[in-house]
């Protein structure tokens, strides 16, 4: 589920994007995902050692990305 967060998010393409970012938003929107279908994940740990300071301004990108991935695994 991470990778295919990091790719919704755009990623893979992306090389300006810090890896703490990166891992950030990708951890956060799985996190997130996997609440909205029932699996127990523990994101908190794994977010806790990168920190949470990014993830306020990568709300709006999550969010189209969330939509994304919600509506694929869906179908």
């Amino acid at each position: 589920m991470t990778e295919l967060a990091h790719f919704t998010l755009g990623h893979t393409s992306d090389s300006e994007t810090t890896k703490d970012v990166k891992e950030q938003e990708a951890e956060t929107l799985t996190a997130l995902i996997c609440a909205e279908f029932g699996i127990d994940r523990k994101s908190e740990f794994y977010l806790k050692g990168w920190g949470t300071k990014n993830i306020l301004a990568a709300m709006s990108k999550m969010s189209k990305a969330y939509a994304e991935i919600k509506k694929v695994l869906a179908a």
